[in-house]
């Protein structure tokens, strides 16, 4: 699970993060990775693909800020949700007292890489991502 305190109020950041998700994942099953032709990126948000509004660069930055790595262009980024290659399924984003949970189902395994639905929490506006931590259907720590 991602605890995530968003720069925006939390159901925009809800919508935002749910539509963005969901156009990658639905991408992600109607194309073949594996041929070297270019993905269409028209059913991610417009403001994903090119057009940087508060919430987006000020995601993107914190981002930066967090010691994460650079910004990911779209069309890289897309790749990542290669079902062959992700290793998280997308579970939930629910609001809590302080923040918002996001939570993905890891398989069990603690440590993932997952660069990509970092920067997805970033851009779609969250002010801080604290670090991925599992916990149990339930809702305890493991």
């Amino acid at each position: 699970m991602f605890a995530v305190r968003p720069a925006i109020p939390a159901e925009l950041y809800i919508e935002r993060f749910r539509a963005l998700i969901s156009a990658a994942v639905d991408i992600a099953q109607t194309v073949d990775f594996d041929l070297d032709e270019q993905i269409a990126l028209d059913s991610l948000p417009r403001w994903f693909r090119d057009a940087p509004d508060f919430a987006s660069t000020e995601g993107a930055n914190n981002y930066v800020a967090a010691n994460l790595g650079p910004p990911w262009d779209p069309a890289e980024w897309i790749y990542c949700f290669d079902p062959d290659l992700r290793a998280w399924t997308w579970w939930d984003i629910t609001r809590q007292p302080d923040g918002i949970a996001v939570r993905v189902d890891t398989r069990g395994e603690p440590h993932i890489p997952h660069g990509e639905l970092l920067w997805a929490l970033y851009v779609s506006g969250a002010r801080h991502v604290d670090p991925l931590r599992m916990v149990a259907i339930d809702g305890r720590t493991k």
